[in-house]
C-alpha cells in the first residue's frame, strides 16, 4: 500500500469528503479520523523483544461503540513487515493480541494491558487515568490523544518521542 502518511492523508480526505447525511452524535468522518490516529500511533510503539510473535499484527477489538466497529477498516493495512489482522474478542480472550481496543463503557479491562506486550487503546475522556495506554478523544473540533506512558512502560513497551510531543496529555506515573 502506501506510507503511513499516505494512509493518514487518505483517511483524512475520507473524513472531510465522506457522505453527507443527518446529524449524528459521532459522524462517520470522526470515526475514520480517530481510527487513522490510532493506526498511526501503533506504528510508533515498540514492543518488548520476543513479544511481537508472528509477522502480522493482531489488533483485537472488544465491541461496544462506533469506533470499535470502525477499526475493522484496518484489516489488511500494512504494519511493519506484515499486515494488520483485526478480530473481535471478549475482554477476557486476549491471547495472541498485540493491541486491544476497549470501548469506554467496558473499560474494566485495562489490567489486561499489564501483560508484557499488550497495548490498550480506547476513546473517551480521562481513560489514561484508568490505565489505558492510548486514548483518542474529540477535543472541541479536533481529534487529540492522550498517552499513559507509565502503563506502557509497566507492560515493557515504549512509544516514539515524536508521538509524545504530539499528545494532548502524557500521564507519567
Amino acid at each position: 500500500m502506501g506510507t503511513p502518511r499516505t494512509v493518514c492523508t487518505l483517511l483524512l480526505c475520507l473524513a472531510v469528503c465522506g457522505p453527507v447525511g443527518p446529524a449524528r452524535a459521532q459522524p462517520a468522518g470522526d470515526v475514520a479520523l480517530r481510527v487513522a490516529v490510532l493506526y498511526n500511533i501503533v506504528q510508533f510503539v515498540q514492543w518488548p523483544e520476543g513479544s511481537a510473535g508472528a509477522k502480522d499484527f493482531h489488533f483485537c477489538v472488544v465491541e461496544g461503540d462506533e469506533l470499535a466497529a470502525g477499526l475493522g477498516t484496518l484489516e489488511g493495512q500494512p504494519l511493519g513487515a506484515g499486515k494488520v489482522r483485526v478480530r473481535t474478542v471478549a475482554s477476557g480472550q486476549l491471547t495472541g493480541c498485540q493491541a486491544v481496543y476497549l470501548p469506554a463503557a467496558g473499560i474494566a479491562a485495562p489490567r489486561a494491558g499489564r501483560e508484557a506486550g499488550l497495548l490498550t487503546l480506547s476513546s473517551g475522556h480521562g481513560l489514561v487515568e484508568q490505565g489505558v495506554m492510548v486514548n483518542v478523544v474529540q477535543d472541541g473540533k479536533r481529534v487529540a490523544f492522550d498517552i499513559g506512558l507509565g502503563a506502557l512502560r509497566r507492560a515493557g513497551m515504549s512509544v516514539s518521542a515524536k508521538v509524545l510531543r504530539l499528545a494532548r496529555y502524557v500521564k507519567e506515573d
